[in-house]
């Protein structure tokens, strides 16, 4: 199972988590909207995190340079913290999206093709999506202690 960490990648659309080795999951928000979008989602995170001793939860940090969808970001990116608190996790690793992909590939301004490939040398398997593969890649950055003190905003502990 887990080590008592997530990599959360949050996403309106979809969002990624990763466990550790093979176990990860995608959480859809489809064509819903709204409220609806928002409930939806946490419950599928809900119902996901059952059974699992999570600690420490690492999420990449919003993307403010997302016109227009600043407000609905961060709605569903509290919205999942939420769910995490509620199921034990206490500490939260927020990693700049410019940062994990300069520690994933070595460069801030990495594609999403150039996360997956990430995802295979450090896993030696590939992820299902792109979301899955930023999830895996904050999995594993999270547990990089240094660079969680120099890079990351951390919460709780």
């Amino acid at each position: 199972m887990s080590n008592g960490f997530v990599g959360l990648d949050t996403s309106l659309s979809n969002t990624g988590a990763y466990f550790g080795a093979d176990d990860f999951a995608e959480i859809k928000g489809g064509k819903r909207r709204g409220s609806l979008r928002l409930s939806e989602m946490a419950q599928e995170l809900e119902e996901l995190l059952e059974g699992r001793n999570l600690h420490t939860a690492v999420i990449e940090g919003y993307a403010f340079g997302a016109k227009s969808r600043s407000h609905r970001l961060g709605e569903i990116g509290g919205a999942l913290r939420v769910v995490l608190y509620r199921a034990g996790v206490r500490k939260f690793i927020e990693v700049p999206p410019t940062s994990l992909k300069k520690w994933a590939t070595g460069f801030g301004t990495a594609s999403k093709d150039d996360m997956v490939a990430a995802v295979l040398s450090k896993l030696g398997h590939l992820v299902p999506s792109h979301d899955v593969a930023d999830a895996a890649m904050l999995y594993l950055a999270g547990q990089d202690e240094g660079f969680v003190r120099d890079k990351c905003t951390v919460e709780g502990g």
